[in-house]
């Protein structure tokens, strides 16, 4: 994986994040922010 995948990556997770928060689904399962944040801790340390 290129170093520009990776910011590729980010920048994508983020829009998602982003879509996400404005779900109503994701107002009811709860605070989407305790994903990403499970998702980019598990990204460093791979």
């Amino acid at each position: 994986m290129k170093a520009g995948d990776l910011e590729n990556l980010m920048v994508y997770l983020d829009d998602v994040a982003a879509k996400a928060m404005e779900s109503p689904i994701t107002k009811m399962l709860g605070n989407p922010g305790d994903y990403i944040q499970l998702l980019t801790s598990f990204m460093g340390q791979s």
